[in-house]
């Protein structure tokens, strides 16, 4: 079965690791996008990925110490992995906190407004 082409045009849109595309993009706003991937054995990958404006603001609060990678500093994101469930519930609403609070009113991906269905707590 071939799987259909992932719209990279679309504003919606996160490159996945591999180039596979899974990510499913919640939000975003002028600092940047977050989006989520459900990984093998259960665990689920949260990625930020900034933009240039929000670049400074969300670098200070995406940290090593709190479990946040950068893989490159020439690679323009932050991505954490935490078991499926209530920790990463908190920490995806956390992450849509900070997102908001460095830019402009978040825009909310309708597509994926119901993304807690993705988490089985």
């Amino acid at each position: 079965m071939t799987m259909p082409d992932k719209d990279t045009t679309s504003e919606w849109y996160m490159a996945g690791t591999e180039g596979t595309g899974d990510y499913k993009v919640i939000a975003m706003n002028s600092a940047g996008k977050l989006g989520i991937r459900p990984l093998e054995g259960g665990s689920v990958r949260i990625r930020i990925e900034f933009t240039d404006e929000g670049r400074s603001k969300l670098e200070k609060s995406f940290v090593l110490e709190e479990g946040w990678k950068q893989p490159s500093f020439t690679q323009q994101r932050f991505s954490k992995v935490l078991p499926n469930g209530t920790e990463t519930v908190q920490a995806i609403v956390a992450a849509l906190k900070v997102l908001e609070k460095a830019g402009d009113k978040l825009k909310r991906n309708s597509a994926e407004r119901r993304w807690r269905k993705y988490m089985s707590a």
